[in-house]
């Protein structure tokens, strides 16, 4: 059986509140997704604001899978490409096979390819966080957590970056499916600005 899905979304909430100046707090964003329902055993990506990340064409068809719910921080990914999943809005979009260009990622993601964070990746997990709530927060609620949960750990990435940033933040959380499966956790995710692969750790 497939683990349920996590909904990707961007943290615009985040964004926001760096823009009117943290002032000695340092920034971060989070990364947009569009939200929508969940089958079982799949990751949902939530908005957080209108641009939408995608997934990269790197992954192998033969790469080991793994769910969504026991990524750790550290990890880098490619969402899986070989069963895409879709949005209720949103039809899901052919993998691009040149690298250099944004890949389109499914707004809800159940399976992922781990791999080290030379080879290139779409994320990187910063940290993980357990939610508490007896019911899945709404979005809005959702998106105030992510920004509390990964401000501290996308600032210093962030802070620094000019006119032309090199990373951007996006969050994934539970859907309806998967909370009802018993997943609580949020995930903080650095990405690149522009939604092509990263080929290596992320730096401050």
């Amino acid at each position: 059986m497939r683990a349920p899905a996590h909904t990707l979304a961007t943290h615009a909430a985040l964004v926001a509140l760096l823009a009117a100046g943290l002032g000695a707090c340092s920034g971060g964003t989070a990364a947009t997704g569009s939200t929508s329902p969940a089958s079982p055993a799949t990751t949902s990506a939530t908005p957080m604001a209108d641009d939408a990340a995608s997934p990269s064409a790197s992954t192998s068809p033969d790469a080991a899978l793994t769910s969504v719910q026991d990524l750790q921080a550290g990890d880098c990914f490619l969402p899986s490409s070989t069963e895409p999943q879709t949005s209720a809005t949103e039809p899901a979009s052919p993998q691009p096979q040149d690298s250099s260009a944004p890949a389109q990622v499914p707004s809800q993601i159940d399976l992922v390819t781990v791999v080290t964070c030379s080879q290139p990746h779409l994320y990187e997990v910063l940290s993980v966080t357990r939610l508490s709530e007896a019911a899945l927060p709404e979005l809005s609620a959702l998106r105030e957590q992510a920004s509390v949960a990964c401000q501290e750990a996308v600032s210093p990435y962030l802070e620094n970056q000019t006119e032309h940033p090199t990373y951007r933040a996006q969050f994934l959380s539970p859907t309806q499916t998967s909370w009802k499966a018993g997943d609580r956790t949020l995930l903080c995710l650095l990405t690149s600005s522009d939604s092509t692969e990263l080929t290596a750790a992320a730096t401050r």
